[in-house]
């Protein structure tokens, strides 16, 4: 995958209007007199410059590539030297586009790619067409949300069984706590009522005993 193209003017303009910020603020702007010779001087030192800052960063687009691998972000870049950096997929936690009017004039995005927390940028893609730039954190939180739910199964997966019962031993382990909780509740009943109704036949054998003594 490559840059957008508009990148190239847009930091060519970028780099610049950098540059003629410093030699106005520098003094370089007492230089242009009403000379002709020092004008002519002045204005074919600022084509070479604009045309030298566009091709740098022609080139600097056309050696940087970028693409997806199975685990990995790839990034190809370099003028004179070529460099290679992979990025594995896993250590990036978040994608974040990024757009200032002067940007969103040229119609780009600066992608970055961030760690856990968003505390530190791990790349940045300087700069893709907006379209891409949604894609690429459409794909990211894809992978994300694969990850995840690999990790969810994985751990399913790694669960022990200790111990299951078949549906004949539950049916029966039911019914029987059903059971021993019924036989210990008419046993808890029967141990209280049974002592009540003693008491009471004893206290009326006692009254009938009693009043037959009496009458005798």
């Amino acid at each position: 995958m490559k840059l957008a193209k508009e990148s190239i003017l847009f930091k060519a303009v970028q780099k610049f209007g950098t540059l003629v910020f410093i030699i106005l603020f520098s003094g370089g702007l007492s230089l242009a007199s009403f000379d002709p010779l020092t004008i002519l001087f002045f204005v074919t030192g600022v084509f070479f410059l604009i045309s030298v800052t566009f091709l740098w960063e022609s080139l600097v687009w056309k050696n940087y590539d970028f693409f997806f691998g199975e685990n990995n972000l790839n990034i190809e870049h370099g003028v004179f030297r070529k460099k290679h950096r992979e990025i594995p997929l896993s250590r990036i936690q978040n994608v974040d586009i990024e757009r200032n009017i002067f940007q969103r004039f040229f119609g780009i995005a600066k992608v970055n790619l961030e760690t856990a927390g968003g505390n530190s940028t791990e790349a940045s893609l300087k700069y893709v067409d907006l379209e891409t730039g949604r894609d690429i954190q459409k794909k990211f939180r894809k992978l994300k949300q694969d990850k995840e739910a690999i990790e969810n199964e994985k751990e399913e997966s790694e669960r022990e069984l200790l111990f299951e019962l078949e549906n004949r031993e539950l049916l029966l382990l039911g019914v029987t706590s059903v059971n021993t909780r019924i036989i210990f509740s008419i046993f808890a009943f029967l141990g209280i009522g049974g002592t009540v109704l003693g008491n009471i036949m004893e206290a009326q054998a006692l009254g009938f005993f009693g009043g037959a003594s009496l009458l005798a």
